[in-house]
């Protein structure tokens, strides 16, 4: 089992918002990693398609973590070094993002190394809707590999949300291979979400001893 969380902060995208953002990435990513507050990846990007529809001009961020622990998680965002971080960065955000965190049953580490990753969340109102979420994409995870022997899936349900989440990721071997497949298994899942996004990774410190 894994602790992922996934970050979609909504940006300001005027021109001198997106150029500070990008001119001062080193510096902000710096405050938010720096020293390392117990994560094992982290990789940032942007989402490049949206229900199928490309949202590139768009400039929606995304960030994906994996935390040691979820207590790592907590202690972070209530700590001084994320408060830093925050205010720092705030005037280049329209709001603060919501931060989902998943218990995944796999590290989502070379998800994050693929060249696209396709995030899939749908609203769950029970575990029995849980369940059933799992098995479905137990399912849409036999096709993608199949598909290609490099795919890698992941799934899990979120652990802080009010309203809980099933979360399914793909990482695809080629971005042609992700929007030729439309994984039209997903309508079986109900009111399902679809992003596509492309990231890289970001150089970790090391994790500091406890």
């Amino acid at each position: 089992m894994a602790i992922t969380e996934l970050i979609f902060p909504s940006i300001k995208t005027d021109p001198k918002s997106l150029e500070e953002i990008e001119t001062n990435w080193p510096t902000f990513s710096s405050l938010l990693i720096d020293p390392n507050p117990g994560l094992l990846h982290a990789f940032r990007g942007w989402v490049v398609s949206e229900e199928d529809k490309d949202v590139t001009k768009d400039f929606k961020e995304f960030l994906l973590f994996e935390w040691k622990e979820e207590a790592a998680f907590h202690s972070f965002v209530t700590g001084q070094q994320f408060a830093t971080f925050a205010s720092t960065v705030r005037h280049l955000l329209n709001g603060p993002p919501t931060l989902q965190l998943f218990d995944t049953n796999v590290s989502p580490k070379d998800i994050g190394l693929a060249p696209v990753m396709e995030v899939i969340r749908v609203p769950i109102q029970s575990p029995e809707a849980a369940g059933t979420a799992v098995k479905v994409w137990k399912t849409i995870s036999q096709v993608v590999m199949e598909e290609g022997s490099k795919n890698h899936v992941l799934h899990g349900t979120s652990t802080n949300l009010e309203n809980s989440l099933f979360v399914g990721i793909v990482g695809w071997a080629s971005p042609e291979e992700s929007f030729q497949s439309g994984l039209n298994m997903l309508s079986t899942l109900g009111d399902a979400s679809r992003v596509a996004v492309e990231v890289s990774a970001l150089d970790l410190p090391a994790l500091q001893e406890a």
